[in-house]
């Protein structure tokens, strides 16, 4: 059962990119079970706009005294919905995105 820090909790974080997020020491320790690029699948997700990772830290940081996110222990997907810079999404956009991230989850 989830609780108010997240346990049990599996957030899509649905965005344009996490940019550094693979050097970004201090958020070593938010789970993410996987990622996936849906504009451009060749592309490194972590290359691309920093979005993304400003929402994800401020739900999965977890570093006490520095910050911590609203629910630090919960698991995430990192999903490329859409290109900052020419605004365009993936297939069908955000609906397109969250109907195959489900058949690709099994949910």
């Amino acid at each position: 059962m989830p609780d108010s820090r997240g346990r049990g909790m599996t957030i899509a974080v649905i965005d344009a990119g996490f940019h550094n997020l693979d050097k970004i020491t201090a958020m070593r320790n938010i789970r993410v079970l996987g990622m996936k690029d849906f504009v451009n699948p060749q592309a490194d997700l972590f290359a691309a706009s920093s979005h993304g990772l400003s929402v994800l830290s401020c739900i999965g940081m977890n570093q006490p005294g520095i910050m911590t996110g609203t629910a630090p222990e919960a698991s995430f997907w990192l999903l490329r919905s859409e290109d900052e810079v020419s605004g365009t999404s993936g297939g069908t956009g955000l609906l397109g995105c969250c109907r195959r991230v489900c058949r690709q989850c099994g949910s």
